[in-house]
């Protein structure tokens, strides 16, 4: 739950030590930041891109230094990070579009090898089978459920609806989209992402990236 003042200390710690950074928000950066407060953290609003957006903007500008908060692409020691926003779980068409234009090739080049940030995992059947290391699987089996990951679906009727209600148009089909182009991207070599608070890495696609 930062405020403007926490993130320009964090990027003033990095800065200050000759550290490089890179961010994608995750959910907990922006859906507390209206009046509807804790309510907002389950209710309608947690796939509203406005909402995220709009707060992005506000608190978060230090913590992103001159990128796009929604997307971005970076090229570092002969790799290429891009950042996508997926913290609503769900990929816009613009995320969509920007990905594909800089993931494999660009101006007619083939792109360096990928490292894709997001908040969000993407679904893989080994994760979803692992038990937790927190503790929250006891029996060894794993507690994540497809709220915690991304396949390009909604989960529920309740989530479809906030799609419709919250986010661009073409939303569903995007998500399928990139979820699909993630798989195949044949220069991706690793996906991070955080959400779940657990340690965890898994094959990812037929082409040997790892999340």
């Amino acid at each position: 739950f930062p405020s403007p003042k926490a993130a320009e200390w964090a990027a003033d710690v990095f800065q200050q030590h000759g550290l490089r950074f890179l961010f994608v928000s995750g959910n907990h950066d922006w859906q507390h930041c209206n009046p509807g407060y804790p309510h907002t953290l389950e209710g309608p609003e947690m796939g509203s891109d406005a909402l995220r957006t709009q707060w992005c903007r506000h608190a978060l500008p230090a913590l992103y230094e001159g990128r796009n908060p929604s997307y971005w692409s970076e090229d570092i020691g002969g790799l290429r990070f891009i950042g996508i926003d997926n913290s609503t779980r769900y990929i816009t068409p613009a995320q969509l579009a920007f990905f594909t234009s800089v993931a494999a090739r660009t101006d007619g080049v083939d792109a360096p090898p990928v490292v894709l940030l997001m908040h969000i995992p993407l679904w893989v059947d080994a994760l979803m089978e692992e038990g937790r290391p927190d503790g929250g699987g006891k029996d060894g089996k794993s507690t994540l459920t497809a709220k915690h990951v991304v396949n390009g679906e909604p989960v529920d009727a309740e989530e479809a609806q906030q799609w419709r209600e919250n986010a661009p148009a073409g939303t569903a089909e995007a998500t399928r989209a990139f979820v699909e182009a993630v798989s195949k991207l044949p220069n991706l070599i690793a996906v991070l992402t955080g959400h779940i608070h657990d340690n965890n890495a898994h094959l990812l696609g037929n082409h040997g990236a790892v999340q």
